[in-house]
């Protein structure tokens, strides 16, 4: 029987369509791709890693394990070290086949049909689709300038919203970049403790702060509390490596899932990565590199774009993420037309409305521009490109009568 696709998923397949390939052949004529959400090319530890699969395949006995079956939960020492940075016991830590294999495996054990999950409007896409393989209920709230809206997410609670799980990108928002507020972060976990929900914490953008004062991470002694992270946005995202740190109460049935599942993560990428992150400051040093590359990316962008936008975009600096969330400050500007004269000219981006409800226009005048994996030089020539494309897009004046 052939069933039609979802809006979420015909959405989901545009966005691969419209920002990955600007609606050509695949990334056909793109000089300067903005998409981001990979870390800066020249910070990824090709030595560090290729030294630990050396080590880790130099003695017979260890090649073996490495090559074969592993724990379920994931390989013991690379569980301890992510334990002991997230201050938790590692009997509550399970490595995933990176984050979204984590937020795929909790929506199995939670959800039933129909439950609510409430998300940040915008949000990442993506994560959209473990839910609704799970017939979840969406619910957006929307995002400030301070992050996660913790006072509406209040009001629709007392006014009977009762949600099953609630998701949020706390640091670093993607695709807003924005940060949650100190007294937000608390009051999230009171809100779950006395609704009963479960906070869903993505975090994969933390470690990622080049300036600015960082935020205190949220509770892991709560009962209502997980946290998904991943390696991805440090060490690479090819290895396909993430986590999670669970209450008590769901190691069991995340356990009982995985097992009917995929039954493991690789046991090859875990031993290399756990060879790399326990060699002391290897991994620190990694992200201090990668930190110093980024806001020197950032910071070519934004320079650029004051530059040459002429006013017509309003974004905040960043002090940290993959992404500058801009939105359109010129209402003579077509949003629709501003994408078109970009890619002609050779620059692809992600339009802010991906990133909505399928059919809503309540992000169009926004883009996402990714400035990690590009260089300072061709995120110069960037800002230009768009500023031109800016004047392209700009809706003729009516001439008076």
């Amino acid at each position: 029987m052939t069933t039609n696709p979802s809006p979420i998923a015909r959405h989901i397949a545009s966005l691969a369509v419209a920002a990955r390939f600007g609606g050509g052949s695949p990334l056909d004529g793109v000089r300067f791709n903005l998409l981001g959400g990979s870390p800066a090319p020249e910070a990824l530890p090709t030595e560090g890693l290729a030294a630990a699969a050396a080590e880790v395949l130099a003695r017979d006995d260890a090649a073996r394990v490495t090559l074969n079956y592993s724990d379920v939960l994931g390989n013991a020492a690379l569980r301890q070290w992510i334990a002991d940075r997230e201050g938790v016991d590692a009997r509550r830590v399970v490595i995933t086949n990176g984050a979204l294999h984590g937020i795929s495996l909790l929506s199995r054990v939670l959800l039933d049909p129909g439950d609510t999950v409430v998300v940040e409007d915008p949000t990442f896409i993506v994560a959209l689709l473990a839910w609704q393989l799970e017939d979840a209920r969406i619910e957006r709230l929307p995002v400030s300038a301070n992050g996660f809206d913790i006072h509406r997410l209040k009001d629709a609670l007392q006014k009977g919203l009762r949600p099953k799980l609630v998701y949020v990108i706390a640091d670093f928002q993607n695709p807003t970049g924005t940060v949650l507020e100190n007294d937000g972060r608390a009051a999230l976990v009171d809100l779950a403790e006395n609704y009963g929900f479960t906070v869903l914490w993505d975090n994969p953008y933390r470690d990622s702060r080049f300036a600015g004062e960082t935020r205190a991470d949220v509770r892991t002694d709560s009962d209502r509390v997980v946290k998904v992270n991943t390696f991805s946005k440090s060490v690479g995202p090819g290895l396909r490596l993430g986590w999670l740190v669970l209450p008590e109460w769901l190691v069991d049935p995340i356990v009982n899932v995985r097992r009917r599942t995929d039954q493991q993560p690789p046991t090859f990428s875990q031993a290399v990565v756990a060879s790399l992150v326990t060699t002391p400051g290897a991994f620190d040093g990694l992200l201090d590199r990668t930190r110093i590359l980024h806001r020197e990316r950032a910071q070519a962008l934004t320079g650029s774009l004051s530059r040459h936008a002429g006013g017509a975009l309003r974004f905040a600096e960043p002090e940290g993420g993959f992404f500058l969330w801009t939105t359109l400050a010129d209402a003579d500007i077509d949003p629709d037309a501003l994408q078109g004269a970009a890619r002609e000219s050779g620059l692809i981006y992600v339009a802010g409305e991906r990133f909505s409800s399928p059919g809503s226009e309540k992000h169009a005048r926004a883009l996402r521009l990714g400035f990690t994996n590009s260089t300072p030089e061709q995120l110069a020539n960037a800002g230009e490109v768009l500023g031109q494309a800016l004047e392209t897009a700009r809706r003729p004046v009516a001439r008076r009568a």
